[in-house]
């Protein structure tokens, strides 16, 4: 099998009916791998790794403007602003601010994890 293939089956309206048990869904995907990842401990993970690179981290700053000067980025927050070459976009399906096109680009799912054996 293709490693890039995710072990996934499209489940039509009464599968996924009596998968879930939630008669207002007509479709699911069904993912078979042995887990996922957990989100906080995954940024967690990540941001440790950027520190130790010396990477600098502002949390609790929300940006609400960016530009590309040309070499770098220039980001605004209330609080104050930074200049950086790369910039890293985390957010989940509701970001907002000078990416929110991003929200574009994204395919919303529903995510329900079912205990082993359903």
């Amino acid at each position: 099998m293709d490693k890039r293939v995710a072990a996934v089956v499209v489940l039509k309206t009464d599968e996924t009916r009596k998968t879930i048990g939630d008669k207002n869904n007509t479709g699911a995907l069904l993912d078979k791998s042995p887990g996922t990842i957990e989100p906080l401990a995954y940024v967690r993970g990540l941001c440790r790794v950027a520190l130790a690179a010396g990477v600098r981290v502002f949390t609790q700053s929300e940006v609400i403007a960016a530009s590309d000067t040309g070499s770098r980025w220039r980001n605004g927050a209330a609080t104050g602003s930074a200049n950086a070459e790369w910039v890293i976009i985390a957010t989940d399906a509701y970001g907002k601010g000078p990416w929110s096109q991003i929200r574009q680009e994204q395919i919303h799912c529903l995510i329900s994890i079912l205990p082993r054996g359903r």
